[in-house]
């Protein structure tokens, strides 16, 4: 695989840029709950609102445990919107092309996760 050198070093500088302003935004509204939105944006919550908290309230009023729970998320890196869920004990799919979410999602309604051969991020064993 050949990888062009300047894209590579310009897409490393604005992860590094986008990671310094993140800390600035986060400081500077640390009453609230702060992240990535995307590659250009930042998302601004009162705490404790983010994805985890309604995906934990949803399992709660509907009697979920965590563990029958797959989450789909695209963003889960540091200051990302899905991280919150990431680092729970909640099963995560990789999700790095929004194109892909139709097949993902008909694969996993077609086999089990395990079978499925897809991406998954959770640091909880699949059962």
């Amino acid at each position: 695989m050949v990888v062009d050198l300047g894209t590579w070093v310009q897409a490393r500088l604005h992860s590094c840029h986008l990671s310094v302003i993140s800390y600035a935004v986060c400081e500077a509204f640390a009453e609230y709950t702060t992240f990535i939105g995307g590659s250009s944006s930042f998302d601004i919550v009162p705490h404790p609102h983010n994805k985890l908290y309604a995906l934990d309230k949803y399992c709660r009023l509907y009697g979920y445990r965590h563990d029958e729970v797959v989450f789909l998320g695209d963003d889960y890196g540091p200051g990302g919107n899905d991280e919150q869920v990431f680092t729970s004990n909640i099963r995560c799919i990789k999700v790095d092309n929004y194109l892909d979410f139709p097949a993902i999602t008909a694969q996993l309604l077609s086999e089990p996760i395990e079978a499925a051969g897809l991406p998954t991020l959770s640091k909880a064993p699949l059962r």
